[in-house]
């Protein structure tokens, strides 16, 4: 695993068709990050090319889930320190949510 500390931008667009933008900054293994509506703290792998990306998320606003409610989601894709994309499912208390997640990288911080 990599010491650098990376700002990402990311956009997430849900399947139910809303979308959000926000940052994320992986440090070594931890991921923390979020948006005007949710904010997430979770843990990255990377092996073999891939990403994956477990995350704890929690919503702050009533705009994006319609009341505050806290889930888990499991992201993954191939791993480029540019660019991703990462894909994945998560279960709302209003049922499923495939989520995609694009990361562009905007600095490392020392």
């Amino acid at each position: 695993m990599t010491d650098k500390k990376i700002l990402y931008s990311a956009t997430i667009i849900r399947s139910d068709g809303l979308m959000t933008r926000g940052v994320t900054l992986h440090d070594g293994d931890s991921v923390i990050g979020g948006s005007n509506e949710y904010y997430h703290v979770g843990t990255r792998s990377i092996e073999d090319g891939r990403i994956t990306v477990d995350l704890e998320m929690s919503s702050y606003s009533d705009r994006e889930f319609g009341e505050h409610v806290e889930f888990h989601c499991r992201i993954s894709g191939d791993y480029d320190e540019e660019r991703m994309t990462l894909e994945g499912e998560t279960q709302l208390p209003t049922g499923p949510l495939t989520l995609m997640v694009k990361l562009i990288k905007q600095r490392v911080i020392d």
